[in-house]
């Protein structure tokens, strides 16, 4: 392990021990956090509700779901063929996202129930059911709850923390029965009620709160859970854990003070360890430059120091060899026989003078006969083939 690393990881361990040394000598600090999780022992948790319902339904054939809604209504799973079935669930917030709340609504339309305990339900549910959600926004409002049929209880019960004044303001008589009302500043709104929807009802309550640790523990408040509970009757109820369909180890890591901070100054370290060593380690790597181009330069040497020997003859013999090859390469013209036929040929091709090609030609015969050269030679041989090359096409 590189020394670094070592390094980062015991500063890790350090800062790890000392927070966990530092949050266990802590008091436990209350939170009053409107969860609705099964697993949350503060206040307004369902950790009671959650080990105590099934004493409840001790005597039906109660199941506690860890699935999430969209399995348990998945048309493979046995609880879509359920008759005579209650469905529950507590929330905070929507319980199901629009697919599943079509198919829990499907469920109910077959003859079974639904027990629905929420502060937000979905517009569209609202609608199909014909009723609606009042929010006034206004929060640890004093609220008297109780029962509207009296011959079950007539008292009413008193929740002062953690309330929201949330409650239904229009129903569909011809469908809807009202089961329980709230009381605020003297004024009493509807707060449970039981909808029929196709061969079975669906039940909503507005105030998930009383089924929270802190008011099943209030005085004499757990009544009220257990009489509104008291309305399913179906001999098979299933309680969907609502913790259970978004729960990861992570979100337990959140929910955990000392796991939280673990977790942060992990990520912390992680992402300081990156940094430092995001820089690729590796020998240095010189930089080679690629091989010039010197043609030009090799060109002119050759040319100077044919210049500087001053051997005509060989300079002449070899232009004289390239123009003859230029000719059978680029142009096809068969250079064998140098007549008068060659003549024209060059002269049609090149599309210069016949004159012109006959001077070129007659130099070529001149100049491969052997004797001595001279540089007016060179020149007179090169402005002819310049007039071929560089004047023809």
């Amino acid at each position: 392990m590189d020394r670094s690393v070592k390094i980062y990881a015991f500063f890790i361990v350090l800062l790890l021990a000392l927070l966990l040394v530092n949050d266990s000598s802590k008091p436990l600090k209350i939170s009053w956090e409107r969860t609705f999780d099964t697993s949350d022992k503060m206040p307004f948790g369902l950790y009671i509700f959650d080990n105590e319902i099934a004493d409840f339904f001790k005597n039906r054939d109660f199941v506690a779901s860890k699935k999430t809604a969209y399995e348990l209504f998945n048309h493979q799973s046995e609880v879509f063929t359920e008759k005579n079935t209650t469905i529950i669930s507590i929330s905070g917030a929507n319980a199901f996202d629009q697919v599943s709340e079509k198919a829990v609504l499907n469920f109910v339309a077959q003859g079974n129930n639904l027990f629905l305990s929420s502060e937000q339900m979905n517009p569209k549910l609202q609608k199909e059911l014909k009723f609606k959600l009042q929010d006034n926004y206004l929060v640890d409002t004093r609220l008297k709850m109780a029962l509207a049929n009296k011959k079950i209880d007539t008292l009413q019960y008193k929740y002062f923390r953690g309330t929201t004044d949330i409650y239904i303001s229009e129903i569909d008589s011809a469908s809807t029965t009202i089961l329980g009302t709230m009381e605020r500043n003297n004024t009493t709104e509807i707060n449970f009620i039981r909808i029929k929807h196709g061969k079975g009802f669906v039940f909503i309550h507005t105030q998930p709160l009383i089924f929270s640790n802190f008011y099943l523990l209030h005085k004499e408040n757990y009544r009220l859970a257990e009489e509104v509970l008291s309305y399913v009757q179906t001999p098979k109820v299933y309680w969907i854990n609502n913790s259970a369909e978004a729960s990861t180890l992570v979100r337990y890591i959140v929910s955990e003070p000392a796991l939280r901070w673990a977790w942060y100054i992990f990520l912390l370290g992680i992402g300081i360890f990156l940094l430092f060593n995001s820089k690729r380690r590796q020998r240095h790597i010189p930089i080679v430059k690629p091989v010039a181009n010197t043609t030009v330069e090799f060109v002119r040497t050759i040319g100077n120091l044919y210049f500087q020997e001053k051997d005509f003859q060989d300079i002449i013999q070899k232009n004289c060899t390239y123009i003859l090859e230029k000719l059978r390469h680029d142009y096809f013209i068969n250079t064998h026989t140098l007549d008068e036929k060659f003549v024209q040929h060059v002269a049609v091709k090149l599309q210069v003078n016949p004159e012109d090609v006959q001077t070129f030609v007659y130099l070529l015969e001149k100049y491969k006969k052997p004797g001595r050269r001279t540089e007016n030679d060179l020149i007179q041989l090169n402005k002819a083939i310049e007039k071929l090359i560089h004047d023809g096409k």
